[in-house]
């Protein structure tokens, strides 16, 4: 009974701030549809667990979950245990008392995916454990985010209500978005830290007086990038480097397109990355990441498709650019797909694609600029991908790291130049 009645209490109380809040107020949309897309988030994010659960049986959400639970239960055996399981971080000098905890943890405490064990351990306390009480709560932090990017961007289509409930479709109910970010997978928290960046990002660039970046955009900014690199240490440092010429451009480059001179200077900098290990063979770092690909190598095959391995020299590398684009770009399709899910996946990623290749053109044809967020959020997301595209060897989980970048993708090639009011953190 515990483990029905704790989740419903935290969806009284969350649908209650829901309700209530000025916040959460998404006119011209009507309430009814604010409650049906917090809803639905819950539904996917139960589904989600739930066939880790019972039908797949294995992964990183039993995985979170049941170390977390170690964590947890440590409280009631001495709440300095809990303190320590929850800030441990090395496997050096471990205490007597930790060693039965560590021995019992699946994921060691140096790894990244153990933030996501902390994650959790914090939440157990409020919610007594419950793992569906922590999808709730979860769920509405993501709401709460999704919401924030829609009265963002609803200021610019206010007069359009076809479009307005559109960009409402595509923030709170796109299938793949809600189902990966709903669940308790690192997909949740990423999806909600690149959400605040963006909005950080447009804060940063609305303020065009002087050539002195905001102070508190930039702090939140900062904060985020490093709970993003606890969670997802690649893409923090992918984003920080893009922001490291970002504020370069906007500081030392005043021109009426900054955009373009971002894509054009990523160009360049993509171009050495792969030049360099073909000309400078010692300095080959593709190494690194034919070891990181070794981790998808190590689960099965994929049934439906052959996947790659990172060649040994830079110029084989190079050589794997049509694959890891291929990859990324058309995987899984319906020609090679043998489930429910991938025939989803399969349908859903050629209809954006397309929906992106005719906003592209569109803003081609009426010459739209972007804006320097945009150029630089949209580089990060195709950086992204195609380092998935090189790296994964499994299209379902191709499906699931490509969900949040291809929905900024979407997103940001339909809003590009947004107008800049002030907005909240």
């Amino acid at each position: 009974m515990q483990t029905i009645i704790i989740p419903v209490i935290w969806i009284l109380i969350t649908f209650y701030l829901i309700v209530r809040l000025d916040f959460f107020k998404l006119s011209p949309v009507k309430p009814v549809w604010k409650y049906a897309a917090f809803f639905y988030k819950l539904i996917l994010g139960f589904a989600n667990y739930y066939i880790w659960l019972n039908i797949i049986g294995h992964g990183d959400s039993l995985r979170y979950y049941h170390d977390s639970l170690i964590v947890y239960n440590s409280l009631f055996e001495n709440p300095i245990h809990y303190f320590e399981l929850l800030t441990r971080s090395s496997l050096q000098n471990i205490p007597e008392h930790l060693v039965p905890y560590q021995k019992e943890l699946y994921i060691e405490w140096h790894v990244n995916e153990y933030h996501m064990v902390r994650l959790l351990a914090i939440l157990n306390v409020f919610t007594f454990g419950n793992i569906w009480a922590n999808i709730v709560i979860l769920s509405f932090a993501g709401i709460s985010v999704s919401t924030a990017l829609f009265k963002f961007f609803v200021r610019q289509i206010t007069e359009n209500k076809k479009a307005v409930h559109l960009l409402f479709a595509l923030i709170f109910f796109l299938p793949s978005l809600i189902f990966w970010s709903g669940g308790i997978l690192k997909e949740a928290p990423v999806f909600m830290l690149l959400g605040i960046i963006l909005l950080q990002l447009f804060k940063i660039e609305r303020d065009n007086q002087s050539n002195k970046t905001p102070a508190q955009p930039l702090f939140i900014l900062l904060i985020c990038l490093l709970l993003l690199f606890f969670i997802r240490d690649y893409l923090a440092l992918l984003v920080a480097a893009n922001l490291v010429l970002f504020l370069w451009i906007r500081a030392f480059i005043q021109k009426n397109n900054p955009a373009k001179y971002f894509f054009l200077c990523s160009a360049t900098i993509g171009v050495l990355f792969f030049l360099i290990p073909v000309i400078f063979p010692q300095w080959n770092y593709f190494q690194y990441a034919k070891q990181e690909q070794l981790y998808f190598l190590s689960g099965a095959l994929d049934p439906d498709y052959h996947f790659q391995t990172i060649g040994n020299s830079g110029l084989e590398v190079v050589q794997q650019i049509p694959y890891a684009l291929n990859n990324v770009f058309f995987r899984p399709n319906i020609l090679h797909t043998q489930n429910l899910f991938r025939f989803y996946q399969s349908i859903e990623l050629p209809l954006i694609w397309l929906l992106v290749g005719w906003l592209l053109f569109k803003s081609i044809r009426q010459k739209q600029q972007f804006s320097l967020t945009a150029a630089m959020f949209l580089m990060v997301c195709f950086e992204l991908l195609f380092i998935y595209g090189l790296l994964v060897t499994d299209a379902d989980t191709l499906s699931r790291y490509r969900s949040i970048p291809l929905f900024f993708i979407l997103l940001i090639t339909w809003f590009h130049q947004p107008k800049m009011p002030k907005i909240s953190a």
